[in-house]
């Protein structure tokens, strides 16, 4: 099983391990692991920015989310709302190259979110703001895309 290192590694090392993408493992390195063994990695918040609407049926169904600061993307796909009308995603953080082919119809959304190029997402939309935390376990069969379903969008991404 390969290992992957978690891109907080600036903040110090702990042994907490999660799943990540092609059978990885991410070894957490958040500084924040509370004494009990809790590791708090989930905690951080990301704040997102959605970019392009993908698939929409009453409410965005499949999204593409940019982070602030950083500019990385993510993949978003809705698996649940709430009675408050709070929308759950899984998502994945996607390289442009990857999204690209995601969206010209080349890859199975499937394959997208049970191989991830990095790690995992929760993601949850109040209406008023997009947030995502690292998701420590992979996602449940519930929360993934029907076997073959490619997506065919027109974007006006360069």
């Amino acid at each position: 099983m390969k290992m992957m290192i978690c891109p907080y590694q600036k903040y110090g090392i702990c042994d907490h391990q999660f799943p990540a993408g092609d059978g990885a493992v991410l070894i957490c390195t958040y500084e924040n692991c509370e004494e009990s063994g809790e590791c708090n990695i989930s905690k951080k918040n990301i704040k997102l920015q959605m970019k392009e609407v993908l698939d929409f049926y009453d409410t965005p169904q499949l999204f593409v989310a940019k982070e602030y600061g950083t500019g990385t993307l993510y993949l978003c796909l809705l698996y649940y709302t709430k009675d408050d009308g709070t929308s759950l995603h899984i998502a994945v953080d996607i390289s442009n190259e990857k999204l690209n082919e995601v969206v010209s119809g080349h890859i199975d959304l499937r394959d997208v979110f049970t191989n991830p190029e990095r790690f995992w997402f929760d993601v949850t939309d109040n209406g008023d703001t997009i947030v995502a935390t690292i998701r420590t376990e992979q996602p449940t069969e519930d929360m993934l895309p029907d076997k073959g379903y490619y997506v065919n969008y027109e974007s006006t991404r360069h």
